[in-house]
């Protein structure tokens, strides 16, 4: 080592300071080996500067304000750093660690080690993987305070680390490293989460302001690709949303290509399904209807009592023409209304025979009453209008809530017209939050032996 400056030292902060320095700090005075551009020989002056400045910081306990942290390099899961030591004139043996978004010891036996104080120029070493989005700062782990002090310069994906370790002459040239981020994509792109109907938001970003020019966008939901036409460049993108799906960027950054993708979150709407309260009806009719299927005299399964949920559709297509979703349409409610599906009626029909103890009906069924048969199927149907209670609400909407088509609005009203015809999808989830079924013991056994379905009603 090196110690021919002592004697200006000495002469400038007092023979009292002069041991401390020389068990310190020997040999700091070899020329910057690898630091940043300003790097060069010191000379007695600045020696001089930095040492009354830091000894005074020093002596007051203020050894934080030696400098700044820097603000770390940015990272995104996935990738790691390639660190290499470019240049080491430190009078201490150090380690060089990462903190942050990656925590680990990176080099060891760097700087004033077996002597040497340009110990470790060349050593390089890659860092584990970040396991999420953040930033990494490098340190020295035996530095002053077992942290020392960096400086970063540079941009994506390579960077100089300058490492000082906080004692006496802050020249940030202790140990420099070159860093370099790879694997992984730089890019990213974020879309806000929303509900069917609102308007998304897609940013694409570098972290650490890295940049960038956008070269493409397209979303894809349903097998379709929906490509960006205009303002291509731009760095968001937006618009109306019936359908999620994936949002696709494409750049070029530090002369490559980079890609991001993310999937758009479209939440359903919440549309109840509001189910009035049961009446009852009797009414004596010959022809089986919607409005009559309890017909008499009873001659067929179900003919003695029905539960019945009425339902008529509100709603029209609505078509979206700019932005990811476009040339996709879903369905709206008209008017006022907050939902497409409601209910007027909910009916729980019982046969006339059941209030008529003298009919004809009940001679060739000796062993049936009038008052029993009514109670077991009033009963029975009972079950089927709790079923309703049950099981309806948000389930009957919800078919056509979600009903989403890359089509025109007239294409998609065309295809609405199936899902609410008899026996379409709407029809179908009626029936399916009736039922409940016959082997249910709430329903009991039949009172009597009346053989129209076989035990069942």
């Amino acid at each position: 080592m090196t110690h021919f400056r002592r004697p200006s030292r000495a002469a400038l902060l007092g023979a009292g300071v002069l041991l401390a320095l020389a068990a310190c700090d020997g040999g700091r005075q070899a020329p910057i080996t690898g630091a940043p551009a300003a790097g060069a020989l010191r000379t007695p002056a600045d020696s001089a500067a930095a040492l009354r400045r830091n000894l005074a910081l020093w002596n007051s306990g203020a050894r934080g304000s030696l400098s700044a942290a820097a603000a770390g390099i940015p990272v995104q899961a996935g990738q790691r750093l390639v660190i290499t030591v470019t240049g080491a004139e430190s009078s201490r043996c150090e380690d060089v660690s990462v903190t942050g978004a990656i925590n680990e010891l990176v080099l060891h036996e760097v700087g004033g080690c077996y002597g040497n104080p340009n110990y470790g120029i060349g050593k390089t070493a890659t860092t584990s993987a970040a396991a999420a989005d953040g930033t990494v700062d490098v340190i020295m782990s035996t530095g002053a305070g077992g942290t020392g002090l960096s400086q970063i310069s540079g941009s994506y994906p390579d960077y100089t680390v300058a490492l000082d370790d906080g004692l006496y002459d802050a020249d940030y040239n202790d140990v420099v490293l070159s860093v370099h981020v790879e694997g992984g994509s730089k890019l990213k792109v974020e879309c806000t989460a929303v509900t069917r109907g609102e308007s998304t938001t897609c940013t694409a970003s570098a972290p650490g302001g890295t940049a960038f020019t956008v070269t493409g966008w397209t979303f894809e939901a349903q097998g379709h690709v929906v490509p960006r036409t205009s303002s291509v460049s731009q760095k968001t993108w937006g618009g109306e949303m019936a359908v999620g799906g994936t949002m696709t960027v494409t750049a070029t950054m530090a002369g490559r290509t980079e890609t991001a993708t993310t999937e758009v979150v479209v939440n359903a709407r919440q549309w109840p399904d509001r189910i009035p309260a049961v009446t009852e009806s009797s009414p004596d009719c010959a022809t089986f209807s919607e409005d009559c299927p309890v017909v008499y005299p009873p001659t067929a399964s179900g003919h003695l009592g029905k539960a019945s949920l009425f339902w008529q559709a509100n709603g029209r297509a609505t078509h979206i023409t700019r932005g990811p979703n476009a040339g996709f349409s879903y369905v709206l409610p008209k008017g006022n209304s907050d939902v497409v599906i409601t209910f007027p009626r909910r009916v729980t029909f019982l046969n006339p025979v059941l209030f008529r103890a003298n009919d004809p009906w009940y001679a060739g069924r000796p062993s049936c009453t009038q008052q029993g048969l009514l109670d077991w199927v009033r009963g029975h149907e009972a079950v089927h209008q709790a079923a309703f209670t049950r099981n309806a609400d948000g389930r009957i909407n919800a078919v056509l809530e979600g009903f989403v088509r890359f089509a025109s609005a007239h294409e998609l009203t065309q295809a609405l017209a199936g899902e609410l015809a008899p026996g379409g999808s709407v029809s179908q989830a009626v029936l399916l939050a009736g039922d409940a079924a016959h082997t249910d013991p709430a329903f009991g056994p039949a009172p009597c032996a009346w053989n129209l379905i076989n035990g069942e009603g």
